[in-house]
Formats: C-alpha cells, structure tokens, sequence
C-alpha cells in the first residue's frame, strides 16, 4: 500500500519539529524568530541583589545527548554538525546544548563527503513527579537512534563554573566532569581526548559547558583527571561544594604539573 492510500487526501504527519516550529511561531513568533538564543545569562543574581521573587525552583539538568544507533546508509565513525538545543518555559528560546559549523565537526567513533540528515526532530518533556533521579529518553528517526539524559531537580540553583591555570604548564590533556551528590550521573564539562586543552592568554580553561544546577540543599562535585602531554600518567583530583542562592565558592586543582583555580558562582534563576 503506498503513502497516498495510508493518508488518503489528507497530508501526511509533519516531522515533529517541523510541527513545534510551526506552533511555536503562532504562539510566540512576535517576541522574535525562531533561531533566537535565550537573553536570560548566566549569573544574574550571583554579586545580588536576591529579591523575594527570586527563589530556588524547578530546573532541568541536561547530562548528555547520545547517538547510540544510526541506520540506513550511515556508518560509523561519522562527522556531526548542526544545533542541539532546549527551549524552557522562561523564555521560550533556545539554550544551546551543541552547536557545530561544517567545518568544525564532531568526530563520532570520517563520514562520506555527501551531508546526510542524522537527525531532525524534536520531542516535549514535561515533568510531573519523577524529580530527583536521573531519566533517558530515546528518540528514533530514520537515520538515527538519539538517546537524551535528564533529570528534573526540585528547588535548584544554577552554578557557573570558571577554571584557570594560574602556574605551571598549560599543555595538558583533561576531562572535567561535574556532578550532584543526589544523582549518580555525570556532566562533562570537557573531555579533550587525545587533544590539549584550550587555555586562554589568561590561563582560562576554555570548557565547552560551565553552567549546571544543583540541589539547593545539595552540594556540587567537581573533579579532574588529566595528563601532561608526554606522559602517561593521569593525575585526579576531586573537590566538592554546598549549594548557595549567590555569591561565590573558591578552590584549587593541585595536579603536580599545574595548579588550576576554580570559582563557582552560584545564583538562583531567573
């Protein structure tokens, strides 16, 4: 049976993201384009003002986004550009959890020169009382298997994460990982591989994600593990932190080799 017997005169389903799009501009469309990045930075009430209105609420941690099966004529290892992004209820625009031009891919485990769609779509989550533990949802679409993981954190706060290497050597290899003592579930704040880490004229480690929520009443892990380049051995360190409504923690990496600054500034949203 072919497609115009399956729908007879009517259209077929639109892909999901061509239909949240499309909603999305009904309802929203006068406050800007589609496109549009959020205005709401992080830090906003780090150095205060707290005022009453501005308590510790309802947020969604992102840990990661997944390719764990592509189909048809993709293989593996590909090269992965394109926009990966969440939209809360706050603003309604895009908070960008990936974002890559053509020329600047992502090697996943070199993909043909001809572009194919890995994946186009979009999902709603909607929390209701699975609060505190981590969630996975997978998407499937033709050419890919997405796997998203999530948790909905009751009463959090939002800690903006600063590093920098204020003495000894900047040419090192590392993973930067975060996490909350509530959820066993890490977030990567950067993982360079077999790369250097890109350091700043002024020592800042450049990660590719410095902002997480915590717990209110919970308390931020920190923890590195890295290697000079020329040498096999890792070294890893591990701090942790209590949540605060604003202002500042402070503390330092000694990994040997260097020794890295670190600031947490915490603030509650929005």
């Amino acid at each position: 049976m072919d497609d115009d017997d399956d729908y007879g005169d009517d259209e077929p389903p639109s892909n999901p993201l061509d239909s949240y799009r499309e909603d999305w501009v009904e309802i929203y469309g006068k406050t800007g384009s589609f496109e549009d990045e959020t205005e709401i930075l992080p830090m906003r009430h780090t150095d205060g003002p707290i005022w009453p209105e501005s308590w510790p609420m309802n947020l969604l941690q992102v840990f990661s986004v997944k390719v764990v099966e592509v189909m048809g004529d993709l293989q593996w290892p590909l090269d992965v550009y394109g926009v990966v992004a969440v939209r809360d209820s706050l603003d309604r625009k895009r908070n960008i959890l990936f974002c890559r031009e053509r020329d600047d891919c992502q090697t996943l485990l070199q993909a043909s020169s001809q572009d194919k769609v890995l994946s186009y779509h979009a999902f709603v989550y909607a929390y209701l009382t699975n609060n505190g533990f981590a969630r996975r949802e997978v998407e499937s679409t033709e050419h890919s298997t997405l796997e998203f993981t999530f948790a909905h954190l009751a009463y959090a706060v939002e800690a903006t994460i600063i590093i920098h290497v204020v003495q000894g050597s900047t040419d090192f290899r590392a993973r930067f990982s975060a996490r909350t003592t509530g959820i066993d579930e890490d977030v990567v704040l950067l993982d360079s591989g077999d790369r250097k880490v890109v350091v700043a004229d002024d020592g800042l480690v450049v990660l590719q994600r410095r902002v997480v929520v915590v717990e209110e009443k919970g308390k931020l892990n920190l923890r590195v593990e890295a290697s000079e380049n020329g040498s096999d051995t890792v070294v890893g360190k591990q701090m942790s932190f209590s949540a605060r409504p604003a202002l500042r923690s402070e503390g330092r990496f000694v990994l040997g080799f260097c020794t890295m600054s670190v600031i947490v500034a915490w603030s509650v949203l929005p």
